[in-house]
């Protein structure tokens, strides 16, 4: 398992910065034109690390403008 993750982490850091940032855009506007957000008076989301992950700030910045409360995961420094 240990070395499933690594491997798929190491697949994920080679990844290009644009290529993250555009897939990470087409995953929110996706998300933003569904109506269970629209409806949502509350949304739960991590907050991306500063590489290798989709990037949830557009997604947090929409959330807030819109009203909605923002709940994020409270983690401790050993992630596996």
């Amino acid at each position: 398992k240990k070395a499933f993750r690594e491997k798929i982490r190491t697949a994920i850091q080679k990844l290009p910065s644009n290529d993250i940032e555009r897939q990470s855009r087409m995953v929110w506007d996706k998300v933003v034109g569904l109506p269970v957000y629209q409806l949502a008076k509350s949304v739960g989301l991590f907050l991306s690390m500063p590489s290798g992950e989709i990037d949830t700030d557009f997604i947090l910045q929409h959330a807030i403008e819109n009203g909605k409360d923002v709940y994020v995961p409270q983690v401790g420094t050993n992630f596996e």
